[in-house]
């Protein structure tokens, strides 16, 4: 288990990536292994100004895939006019970031703007993820085929 604490941005950030992932069709087939229970401790400790979360090296995981799919929902949540295909995903957005809620009035704020702490998020995450995950087993170098025994295949085929 990976011990995180997180600011109050980042918490609503990992809250809205969440909120995505489990939006997504077929994106927990085991919601109790994956980030629903991230979730439901986020929503328990929404608006501290610390947050600690201990999440298994799979969730880890997960949230790395959610933060990533986010970037690419935030772009599309912004050019559409803030609308989105994936449920659930609008009012977590509303519910973190206001300013950013499909009828919060524009001025000036962009889910764009949003993208670069999400990436941000992502890069810092990047070392805990590398440290949870156990390195690849090494494979052996496999053997070099062995020639059949006698002539040569170039021999075989001019006999014949």
């Amino acid at each position: 288990m990976t011990a995180l604490s997180l600011g109050d941005n980042d918490a609503r950030i990992v809250y809205v990536a969440a909120a995505y992932h489990l939006g997504r069709p077929g994106a927990e087939a085991a919601a109790q292994a994956g980030l629903a229970p991230v979730f439901d401790a986020l929503a328990a400790q929404f608006g501290r100004a610390q947050t600690a979360l201990e999440l298994s090296p799979y969730q880890l995981g997960r949230l790395d895939e959610a933060l990533l799919g986010l970037t690419n929902e935030l772009k599309q949540y912004d050019l559409a006019g803030r609308r989105t295909a994936v449920p659930g995903l609008a009012e977590a957005i509303a519910r973190c970031f206001p300013e950013l809620a499909p009828g919060a009035p524009d001025e000036g704020a962009s889910a764009l703007d949003l993208v670069a702490d999400v990436v941000a998020l992502r890069r810092r995450l990047g070392a805990a993820l590398a440290a949870s995950t156990p390195p690849p087993p090494s494979e052996p170098d496999p053997a070099p085929p062995k020639r059949p025994e006698g002539r040569s295949w170039w021999r075989r085929m001019s006999r014949s």
